[in-house]
């Protein structure tokens, strides 16, 4: 058998074209035969019965990150790159024949193909032709007994405090550059700068912080490495080296390997470090396995054949392409991860194999540490999941500039029904789908102690019995239709009504919230009677606790290891899930009706998605200035800091502003040790390189004319253009209005929140395909990194002024007012219009739909650029002839 069997479709404009193996263009064709296609998302309403090839991309080659395009793919097989749509079909042939070609022949290889094909996968009768004569695996789908165990190891030695020079970072960036580059000037400024955030301490208690702003294309990232490896190796320490997203981890993986001779050295030194909610569980996975609903066959054998391939269990990392859950729906495979804080820890019969113990286990021992701003502070204020390392560590921020976001998240409060309905299932367990596992709930996680020592029972039983206080499921639905059974559905009934009584357009936009002022004596009083109901619950849970202390500490000479291990974590577990969260909910509780805070500000909100329907109600508290906090939090565990980015200091009139904003979002002020902010401009010539054109004669509060705007643009620059919206509404109007416009033009438009695709796999087909398009918002700004000419062109429909909130008008107050408003928006604008040009060779224009962007805003571009305020006819010609003449 062989894909000749197959026609297959490739995407033409509007409507994908219709080929068979010769070539040939096929109008009329049986319904019966199958269609080859690859990634079907792409294709929409076309063709839904189709067979994606990259569902046998990932059965054959697992653990395997390419882009979801068939020159993707023909790259990844050394196949010749297809040039036109007939050689695209022909291609995509030539990838399944490869595929079947190259396939592992192993017994579990066997088993996985005939489970799928006992649930007639596509091409499951393809491989099974292929591995005809070979016997199955004893094992089944049981891949447990293959997966290795859990090393443990010694505690880490005492780190060295040992200086580095400068010379001695500058020969370590010789020796680490491919050849193909050369140290640039501002390069070896920056790492001679950086040398010195590891000089060794004298009498100072608290950590050394740098902070270094570098301009795009100094080559901050290795710039940064090779003093950071110099040191570690020097000292036998460990460096966090943290950024803000999960996407920059990947980059900043690819950049750390240049330390290393390959990738088995690499791996003995570096380790990455994300919340266990990017991990699999092969419990979930074990559920999943023993289901009598097997409708998800398909995510089951490739999930199988992924695990057994995958080093780190890492579901949003390099080895688990972004398209995979494309292929699975993003919701469904979520659930094979662990992102309740449902672990059973040592309890868990898969302990032994976890990828998330085995990331936490490496990372206490580890050289270098790939983390991410949110873990960095979660580790270094929480037990749970925290390192055992007991040295102080040195931690380099990349990004600092999102270090206040981060924190703003982190040091957050949430008083949510959600989150109620959250500690109700962790306590008692699920009430609509009993047969799960980790879902049975507290008794479930402590059984096997309460086996052995049954005067436990009672203590978790009383636990069980308050927990009865917080709603059951279906608790919004309840509340909106005026049904409130309990003190926290009447607390958040009187929430929701005095929300939607000071928001008199409440039916319009996203979600609403209020300040919490004149509040009524009703929600005063039901405050008072939940705080005794949490009292309650929250001592249950102590006397748990205390309970367990005392085991240990009476049993000591009886107690196995992994027994210790079990009630170490639930130890931790009941403080992070039930005491912390419910103390901090009886704070605020205590709160209400009372003088405000100082630094802190409350507010209710009815949480809404993007089709405006109500998903929570809650009571939220967040830090004016958070960054208090995550300096609070490293003042103590950690030995030295640096904070470095491209864009820390504003670029207003106002030198001494400037510096404020660096340590604004910093948290520079907060600590005492702290360097002079050095700033080293970047190497890129932007006056030839870019052009900036402010749109003059286009009204931007007409959504026709803007879309007719967009199409009119990324028409002139042939593709590579990335669009910016402020609103959801307004991008999702406007990829309906040119999209098949576009499409006849040639070029491919992507849209967030639009195409049913990840984030991550738009962007992988933006950056594969250099005459596509993408529309997005921020989450498309933060991040990207795409030399060439694939972005080519940005494009925002309005000045992205912040959205007003009760947060955002109290940090204003504190923060500068008109200034404060002026720099975040100078801040995005440096970020997006930085995308551009990541080369000496690349060119780039930057458009502003917005003919009211104030002057003091385009501080925010380089000197010596010049700010073109034309009509959109002038605009396209010169953006034809720049980026395309």
């Amino acid at each position: 058998m062989n894909s000749s069997t197959f026609l297959v479709a490739v995407k033409n404009k509007n409507k994908p074209i219709i080929f068979n193996n010769k070539g040939e263009i096929v109008d009329k064709y049986d319904v019966n035969m199958k269609i080859l296609v690859c990634h079907k998302k792409r294709f929409g309403d076309f063709f839904r019965s189709a067979s994606d090839i990259l569902e046998l991309f990932a059965f054959i080659k697992p653990a395997t990150y390419i882009s979801p395009t068939i020159k993707s793919l023909a790259k990844n097989l050394n196949i010749d790159m297809p040039q036109s749509l007939k050689e695209e079909a022909l291609t995509l042939y030539k990838i399944m024949d490869k595929l079947l070609e190259i396939m592992d022949k192993t017994p579990i290889m066997v088993s996985i193909a005939k489970f799928m094909g006992a649930h007639n996968w596509d091409f499951a009768p393809f491989v099974i032709d292929k591995l005809e004569g070979l016997a199955p695996s004893k094992h089944g789908l049981n891949i447990f007994p293959l997966l290795s165990d859990l090393k443990e190891g010694a505690p880490p030695s005492k780190f060295g405090v040992a200086s580095i020079s400068e010379e001695e970072a500058v020969n370590k960036l010789r020796s680490i550059l491919p050849k193909s580059r050369e140290i640039r000037e501002q390069q070896e400024e920056y790492v001679r700068a950086m040398s010195h955030a590891f000089d060794s301490k004298y009498d100072e208690t608290e950590p050394k912080v740098t902070i270094i702003e570098a301009g795009t294309g100094v080559g901050k990232t290795l710039g940064y490495l090779a003093p950071v490896a110099c040191y570690a190796l020097k000292n036998n320490a460990s460096v966090w080296i943290s950024t803000y997203t999960k996407n920059l981890q990947q980059q900043l993986n690819r950049e750390i390997s240049y330390l290393f001779q390959n990738e088995d050295e690499k791996k003995r030194y570096v380790t990455i470090r994300k919340g266990r909610e990017n991990y699999l569980c092969l419990l979930n996975y074990e559920e999943f396995l023993s289901s009598a609903n097997l409708i998800n066959y398909k995510m089951i054998g490739l999930m199988a054949r992924w695990i057994l391939s995958t080093t780190d269990g890492d579901l949003t990392g390099e080895e688990f392409p972004s398209w995979m859950f494309d292929i699975f729906e993003q919701n469904v495979l979520s659930t094979m991860s662990d992102r309740r804080y449902e672990c059973l820890y040592s309890a868990c019969p898969h302990y032994r194999k976890c990828f998330i113990e085995k990331s936490i286990k490496k990372a206490d021992s580890g050289t270098f540490v790939i983390t991410n701003h949110a873990l960095s502070m979660a580790c270094a204020t929480s037990s749970l999941d925290a390192s055992d390392n007991p040295n102080q560590l040195f931690y380099v921020f990349d990004e600092g500039h999102h270090i206040f976001n981060a924190a703003d998240s982190t040091f957050s409060a949430n008083f949510s029904l959600n989150s109620c309905s959250e500690i109700r299932r962790w306590i008692i367990g699920t009430e609509d789908n009993p047969r799960r596992q980790r879902m049975k709930g507290l008794a479930k996680r402590v059984e096997k102690i309460t086996a052995l020592f049954p005067d436990i029972k009672e203590f978790v039983d009383l636990i069980i019995l308050r927990a009865t206080l917080f709603p059951k499921p279906m608790i919004l639905q309840r509340i909106k239709a005026g049904i409130d059974n309990g003190l926290i559905e009447r607390f958040f009934t009187v929430l929701r009504k005095l929300v939607l009584s000071r928001n008199a357009r409440s039916d319009e936009g996203y979600s609403i919230e209020t300040e919490l002022v004149d509040l009524p004596s009703e929600m005063i009083e039901i405050s008072a009677s939940l705080i005794k109901e949490f009292n309650k619950i929250v001592d249950a849970t102590k006397a748990l606790d205390e309970a367990l202390d005392l085991l240990v500490l009476n049993h000591s000479d009886s107690l196995e290891t992994q027994e210790r291990l079990n009630i170490d974590s639930i130890r931790k577990t009941l403080k992070a899930k039930i005491i912390d969260p419910v103390e901090t909910w009886k704070d605020m509780l205590n709160d209400l009706g009372k003088e405000k805070r100082q630094g802190i500000i409350d507010f209710f909100e009815i949480t809404r998605n993007q089709e405006s329907v109500e998903i929570d109600l809650s009571y939220g508290r967040r830090l004016i200035d958070p960054t208090i906090a995550f300096a609070g939090c490293f003042k103590q565990g950690a030995y030295g800091l640096s904070i470095t980015s491209a864009t820390l200091k504003d670029r207003s009139n106002d030198e001494v502003y400037n510096i404020s904003t660096a340590k604004r979002l910093s948290g520079a002020s907060y600590f005492e040790n702290v360097s002079e902010i050095k700033s080293i401009k970047s190497p890129f010539d932007y006056k030839n390189q870019t052009k900036i054109i402010i749109i003059n004669d286009v009204d931007k509060n007409n959504v026709p004319h803007i879309a007719s705007a967009f199409y009119e643009i990324f028409k002139a620059s042939k593709g590579g253009g990335l669009g910016l919206f402020t609103s959801i509404r307004r991008l999702k109007a406007v990829y309906n209005m040119i999209r098949n416009k576009l499409n006849d033009a040639g070029i491919e438009l992507l849209g967030q929140h639009v195409n049913q695709m990840t984030n991550s796999s738009l962007m992988d087909i933006f950056k594969s395909e250099e005459d596509s398009c993408l529309l997005g918002t921020d989450a498309m700004r933060d991040g990207v990194d795409i030399p060439g000419k694939s972005l080519r062109l940005v494009v925002f429909d309005k000045v992205p002024w912040e959205k007003p909130s009760i947060i955002h008008k109290a940090r204003r107050e504190v923060f500068g007012k008109d200034l404060y408003d002026k720099s975040l928006v100078r801040m995005k604008l440096i970020q997006a219009y930085g995308r551009l040009i990541r080369k000496h060779d690349d060119k780039g224009v930057f458009v502003m739909l917005d003919k009211a962007t104030p002057s003091s805003i385009l501080k925010a571009f380089p000197e010596g650029v010049e700010v073109l305020k034309i009509g959109l006819k002038d605009a396209l010609k010169i953006i034809d002839e720049f980026l395309n003449n």
